[in-house]
């Protein structure tokens, strides 16, 4: 599949289709080629290839189905589109000789004809041109037959993806790589042409609609693109997010990347749930640094938990003052984030947050304290940071904040942890940067033609124009890594002013510079444009146009909560409170099965449509209606949580400790779903 985008960092081959027509495509109407070749077209929509003028049972012919198939679901629905920008469709267009063997000497020999759909781009791009100088009424009557068609081809594929009968599923996906390609650039032309058309303000255009859009169907993918992702090491739970919430040309994409990290720890996770970076405190090891040469040597260091005690108890923020001369190993103090001098209350420390995942080895259970391997690492990650552009000449310097070392973990300290814990919004609000630390995106290499180096590291910034980091890539990367799966990583992400991500080879992408920067990515290809899904998650994650208690602030977190996960259950409710601007003291002082309930009451209004999300809810009266959990237990496919979420941008209902009170515009509903109703 030529036309669609390739990773750059992609270690598997795309797909290639073998050509297995018969006979040429003969130029008929889409609709009407069937009948040409003995089928009855409404009996093919449900799956029954039975040809009317032989007596042979329906798959018997094997060859000469397939054959059937590729000429109308691929070469025919090609035609349609030539047909609209008035070309005739050529068939060595789309189809390629190549040599398969090589003989001893080196000479090739052998020949295999395959599909190419390198094109497609420009044919596309002719079809938006043309339309440019049509009359909308014509552009539209265009778009209605192509939907049409599309609409017959995607019944037939979803016959066969349902196994009906058994097709080479290479040419399967050719097909529905295909409709999925079409129906996307037919939706792009179709809208640009109306919106365009407008002599309107921006403004006005935004609140116009069509009366009638193109279709947005689901193009299932075959079994074996899934088995493939499988067997190329995505856990089970990313296959069904993929499977649920992206289009076939983007699991296609994802289909050729590599994945890194012990894969081993996704064999007990299933389509809905990954468990891997689930942790059991009782049997928690923190790991050794992967380059430490003898951890049996390497000692632990223990920062001193009375300063990080007392500096939490005058309200301050602890942070970790890491120390190096001439590459040894750091010296550790705990310093608070305001200079206090004499009494008087000084400037601000700038300092970074770090973000990791706990299941890969930077978490401590038992003490305040990382192996020294760990903590070299950590200084070697930030000090670049801090001194970037300078030469200090000297020893050099960090300043971080990390919960493992920052955060009370012994059971006398319990309420200094709870008072750590609700300071969560300032520590990362107040970072300088919130540096992420994540054991697979530390082994993916985006590919970089030129960098800037600062003392070995390498930072990408808006002014380093050169760089060449596809975001399509990029989001895939994040969104599939343990990082992005978890619970308190999103607040992280989400209250950072400047989010760094750290690579291979060193390199920190700065998130906010470079979604915004490469948004057009997106849409570079028009044969292969990304999935509204795509485009919006990394964009979401960043985006501060709102405040943390604001409507639309809510609505965002809620749709970024789809398929995470986090060790222990009770923690979302504190969580979600730091993300959406309510008091966390109120919530950690409830009872855990409680806590829920709380929150929900601390926000005073919710979306109503979180009525309406899948899975459990809570078994308290008033509160029936409530879901349990808003990560979305049994893995909801987030287009749905989307379309809730979108719905009704200003109805809000109203709880109190009885219930939900929903405003329909015409009558208020009470809701309580409990023993009596209000």
């Amino acid at each position: 599949m030529d036309h669609l985008d390739r990773p750059q960092s992609a270690i598997f081959p795309q797909f290639q289709i073998p050509y297995v027509c018969l006979s040429p495509y003969d130029h008929e109407s889409f609709l009407s080629f069937p009948a040409s070749q003995g089928y009855d077209l409404e009996q093919v929509k449900i799956g029954n290839f039975t040809r009317s003028n032989t007596s042979q049972a329906r798959f018997d012919d094997l060859p000469a189905l397939q054959s059937f198939l590729q000429s109308w679901l691929f070469f025919g629905l090609l035609h349609e589109m030539h047909f609209m920008i008035g070309q005739e469709l050529e068939i060595n267009d789309y189809v390629s000789e190549e040599t398969f063997l090589v003989k001893a000497n080196g000479e090739k020999t052998g020949v295999m004809r395959r599909l190419n759909t390198s094109n497609l781009q420009v044919v596309i791009e002719q079809w938006y041109d043309l339309s440019q100088n049509l009359e909308f009424e014509d552009v539209e009557q265009q778009s209605r037959h192509l939907d049409h068609c599309l609409d017959v081809a995607y019944n037939v594929c979803y016959r066969l993806v349902k196994g009906v009968c058994q097709i080479d599923e290479r040419l399967l996906l050719s097909f529905v790589s295909l409709g999925n390609t079409i129906e996307n650039a037919n939706l792009w032309v179709y809208n640009r042409s109306f919106y365009d058309g407008l002599p309107l303000s921006e403004d006005e255009k935004k609140s116009r609609l069509p009366h009638w859009i193109p279709g947005h169907r689901g193009w299932d993918a075959p079994k074996s693109l899934f088995d493939r992702l499988i067997l190329n090491g995505w856990c089970p739970s990313e296959v069904g997010i993929l499977q649920r919430d992206f289009e076939t040309n983007e699991i296609i994409y994802a289909s050729q990347m590599p994945r890194y990290g012990d894969r081993s720890r996704h064999r007990a996770c299933d389509e809905h749930h990954c468990k891997a970076a689930n942790i059991d405190t009782a049997s928690y090891q923190t790991k050794h640094h992967d380059e430490c040469q003898d951890p049996a040597a390497c000692e632990t260091v223990v920062v001193d938990n009375a300063a990080v005690c007392d500096i939490l108890a005058a309200g301050l923020i602890p942070l970790v003052l890491t120390t190096e001369l001439n590459n040894q190993r750091p010296e550790v103090k705990i310093v608070p984030h305001i200079i206090q001098e004499g009494g008087a209350v000084g400037n601000k420390l700038p300092y970074i947050c770090i973000s990791h995942v706990w299941a890969h080895g930077l978490g401590n259970v038992k003490q305040n304290a990382l192996p020294a391997c760990q903590i070299k690492r950590l200084h070697r990650h930030t000090y670049p940071i801090h001194h970037r552009g300078r030469s200090t000449g000297g020893p050099s310097v960090s300043l971080f904040w990390m919960d493992t070392l920052c955060v009370p973990v012994q059971p006398e300290h319990h309420h200094l942890r709870k008072k750590a814990i609700s300071q969560m919004a300032e520590v990362y609000r107040g970072a300088m940067h919130v540096l992420v630390l994540d054991e697979t995106l530390l082994q993916t290499s985006l590919k970089i033609r030129k960098s800037e180096v600062v003392q070995g590291h390498s930072l990408y910034s808006s002014q380093a124009s050169n760089k060449i980091i596809h975001q399509k890539e990029l989001s895939f990367s994040v969104m599939f890594s343990d990082w992005w799966r978890r619970l308190w990583t999103l607040q992280e992400g989400m209250l950072s002013t400047s989010l760094l991500i750290c690579f291979k080879e060193g390199l920190m992408v700065q998130m906010q510079q470079m979604i915004s920067q490469s948004s057009h990515d997106h849409v570079t290809n028009r044969a292969d444009m990304s999935s509204e899904t795509m485009k919006s998650l990394l964009h979401n994650l960043i985006d501060r146009a709102w405040e943390f208690n604001h409507i639309s602030h809510r609505r965002k977190v809620i749709t970024l909560l789809c398929n995470r996960s986090t060790s222990r259950p009770a923690d979302e409710a504190s969580c979600l409170a730091t993300l959406m601007g309510v008091d966390v003291t109120k919530i950690l002082d409830a009872p855990e099965e409680f806590r829920m309930q709380k929150f929900y009451i601390s926000l005073d209004t919710v979306p109503a449509g979180l009525m309406f999300l899948p899975g459990p809810k809570l078994a308290i009266p008033g509160f029936r209606w409530a879901p349990r959990s808003l990560m979305g237990e049994g893995g909801p496919s987030m287009r749905y949580v989307y379309a809730i979420m979108a719905e009704g941008e200003d109805t809000e209902g109203r709880i109190s400790d009885h219930g939900l009170m929903v405003s329909t515009g015409l009558s208020i509903v009470a809701l309580q779903l409990g023993p009596q109703v209000c």
